[in-house]
C-alpha cells in the first residue's frame, strides 16, 4: 500500500535516467525497457500493448525495490501508514511487523494460500462464484 500509493503520486519521469531512492531505474521508455530487460515490447503477448508492458515492468521494478527498503524500515512504514490512514499507530505497527513487503513472482505456496482465501470468500458468498486462482494469476518473472 505505502509504495504503490507513493508511486501513483510521483510525477512521471522526465528523462531516461530517472531512478528511485534505492537506485532502481524507473524510466518507461522503450529503449530503457529493452536495456533493462533484454526484451522488446514486441516479444510480449500480442494482446498486451507496449505501453502496458512498460508500465508493468516499471511498477514491478519499483515495487520490488520499495519492498526491499520497507523490509528493513518497519518503523518508517508504520508511521507513514498510520498518518495516511488515521488507524492507531500501535495497530499499524503490529500489522507491519507481521507483514512481508517482498515483491516476487507467485509460487505454489502463495497460489495455494490465495486459493484458500478465494474458496472461503466463495463459501461465504462474498464473491459471486468460485474461482481457480491459478487460472487468473499473471505469470510474472522478474525482467519480463
Amino acid at each position: 500500500m505505502f509504495a504503490a500509493s507513493k508511486l501513483l503520486m510521483e510525477p512521471k519521469p522526465q528523462h531516461d535516467r530517472q531512478r528511485n531512492r534505492n537506485g532502481v531505474h524507473t524510466c518507461m521508455t522503450r529503449r530503457c525497457f529493452s536495456a533493462a530487460t533484454g526484451q522488446t515490447p514486441s516479444t510480449s503477448p500480442a494482446r498486451t500493448s507496449s505501453k502496458s508492458i512498460l508500465l508493468v515492468a516499471n511498477l514491478n521494478a519499483s515495487l520490488a525495490s520499495e519492498g526491499v527498503w520497507a523490509e528493513s524500515h518497519h518503523d518508517e512504514v508504520a508511521k507513514a501508514q498510520a498518518e495516511a490512514t488515521g488507524v492507531d499507530s500501535e495497530a499499524i505497527r503490529r500489522f507491519v511487523n507481521r507483514s512481508t513487503y517482498r515483491v516476487v513472482p507467485l509460487d505454489a505456496e502463495v497460489n495455494n494460500s490465495q486459493q484458500a482465501v478465494a474458496d472461503r470468500f466463495a463459501k461465504l458468498g462474498l464473491i459471486p462464484k468460485p474461482v481457480n486462482v491459478s487460472d487468473i494469476v499473471w505469470k510474472w518473472t522478474p525482467g519480463s
